[in-house]
C-alpha cells in the first residue's frame, strides 16, 4: 500500500514493511514491535467487525443460522422481494448521503466536499457529527448487504454446483469492475485508478456508482456461494470451523493482507506493492479466499457456539462491535467514511487518490478536513 495512498482500510501506505510475508512479527527490533502491535490491533479489529456484523445481520434478517435451519426466532420482516428491495434501496441512499458508497466497493471517491457539521467551529460538534456519519454508514452498509445477500440467495433450489457458479461469478464481477485487488487489499505498484471527486461531472459519478454497486453485488455472490459451500451442505462441526478460520488467517498473513483486512488506522503494511501480473492476481484471489474462510467459519463459531441466540444478545454484539471499532481506530475504515479527495494533495509519485491528513493549522484542526475520532493513537 507509497506513502500517503489511500485504500478502503483508511490506512496509509507506509515505508514500514516486512521483507518476507511468511516471517511472523517479533519483538527483536522496532520494526518487529511495530508489526506485533499492528497484528494485535488487527486481530482485535477482525473480531470487532464480526461482532458488529453478526449482531446487525441477525437483527435485520432471520439470521444465517436460523435461515440454515429454516426457522425465524426474531419475527423480523419476512424474507420477500419487498424487503430485499427496501433494504438495498435504503442502504444505497444512506451510504451515498454519508459519502461512503464508493469506499464500500473498495474504491476511492467522494460525492460531497464534507458533511457541514464536520466543519463546525465547535470541536465537540465536529466529533459528534463524524461519529454520527460513521455510525450511519456502518448501519447502512449492513442494511444493503442483507438485501443484496437475500437477492443473490433467493432461490430455494440450493445446490453445490449453484454455489460454485456464484463464487466464480463473483470473481468475474470483481475482475470486470477492476475491484479485485481493492477487495483483497493488495495493491499493484502502478495503481492509477482515477476516482470521482466533488468537481467530477454527473456522468463520471454515474459510471462510478454503477461500478461500485456492481462490485458490491459481486462481493455478495462470493459470500453467498462460499458460505453455502462451507456451512449448508453438511453438519456444522466446531473443529472443522476452527480449522477453516485459522486457515483463513494464515492465508491473509501469507498474502500480506492480514492487517489491511481489519480496517485499522495504521502506517504498518505487511508487504511492498508489486507489479500487476499473474502472480499478483493469484495473491489477490488467495487473499480473498482467506477472507471467506475466516469470516464464514468465525461467524459460525461466534453465532452458534457462544451466547444463546436472542435479540438482546444481537443488540449487545452490535453495540460492542461499534464501540470496539471506534476504540481501535477501525470504525471509519469499516464504514468507508474518509476525508474528501483533494487534487492538491497528489504526491510526487502521481498517486491518484491520496489520503488527506488531519493536520493542525495555527494550533487548530485543519478546517479543510473533518475531525478524526481516535482514542488510542494518532
Amino acid at each position: 500500500m507509497g506513502e500517503g495512498s489511500r485504500s478502503r482500510s483508511g490506512s496509509l501506505r507506509s515505508t514500514i514493511s516486512t521483507p518476507r510475508v511468511w516471517r511472523l512479527p517479533l519483538f527483536s527490533d522496532q520494526q518487529g514491535r511495530d508489526a506485533t502491535v499492528a497484528y494485535a490491533r488487527a486481530a482485535f479489529g477482525l473480531l470487532s467487525t464480526l461482532l458488529f456484523w453478526i449482531g446487525a445481520w441477525n437483527l435485520l434478517s432471520e439470521g444465517k443460522v436460523q435461515r440454515r435451519n429454516h426457522t425465524d426466532e426474531f419475527g423480523v420482516l419476512p424474507h420477500t422481494w419487498l424487503r430485499t428491495s427496501a433494504y438495498m434501496t435504503v442502504g444505497l441512499v444512506v451510504l451515498a448521503l454519508c459519502d461512503a458508497l464508493y469506499a464500500n466497493a473498495g474504491l476511492s471517491g467522494n460525492y460531497f466536499a464534507a458533511w457541514p457539521l464536520t466543519q463546525a467551529g465547535n470541536r465537540v460538534v465536529r466529533v459528534l457529527a463524524f461519529f454520527v456519519q460513521v455510525t450511519l454508514a456502518l448501519c447502512a452498509s449492513a442494511v444493503f448487504w442483507v438485501g443484496a445477500y437475500d437477492m443473490v440467495d433467493y432461490s430455494e433450489h440450493q445446490t453445490f454446483l449453484r454455489d460454485v457458479v456464484l463464487v466464480l461469478g463473483g470473481f468475474v464481477v470483481l475482475f470486470g469492475t477492476r475491484t479485485l485487488f481493492h477487495m483483497s487489499y493488495i495493491y499493484p505498484d502502478n495503481d492509477e485508478d482515477p476516482c470521482p471527486t466533488v468537481e467530477s461531472t454527473l456522468r463520471v459519478h454515474a459510471i462510478g456508482t454503477v461500478r461500485a454497486v456492481a462490485s458490491m453485488v459481486g462481493q455478495n455472490m462470493l459470500w453467498v456461494g462460499s458460505y453455502n459451500m462451507m456451512e449448508t451442505h453438511g453438519p456444522t462441526i466446531i473443529w472443522r470451523e476452527a480449522t477453516y478460520a485459522l486457515g483463513g488467517l494464515l492465508l491473509l498473513h501469507l498474502t500480506g493482507a492480514f492487517v489491511a483486512n481489519s480496517w485499522i488506522d495504521t502506517e504498518y503494511v505487511e508487504v511492498r506493492p508489486q507489479r500487476a501480473s499473474i502472480q499478483f492476481y493469484v495473491r489477490c484471489v488467495l487473499a480473498i479466499a482467506g477472507q471467506l474462510l475466516w469470516v464464514n467459519a468465525a461467524w459460525t463459531i461466534i453465532d452458534s457456539y457462544t451466547l444463546a441466540d436472542t435479540k438482546w444478545r444481537n443488540v449487545g454484539f452490535l453495540l460492542a462491535g461499534v464501540l470496539f471499532l471506534f476504540l481501535n481506530g477501525a470504525a471509519d475504515g469499516n464504514a468507508g467514511v474518509y476525508p474528501p479527495y483533494d487534487e492538491e494533495e497528489e504526491d510526487k509519485d502521481g498517486e491518484m487518490c491520496d489520503e488527506t491528513h488531519f493536520l493542525l493549522v495555527d494550533g487548530r484542526l485543519n478546517p479543510n478536513n473533518p475531525p478524526v475520532l481516535t482514542i488510542n493513537g494518532p
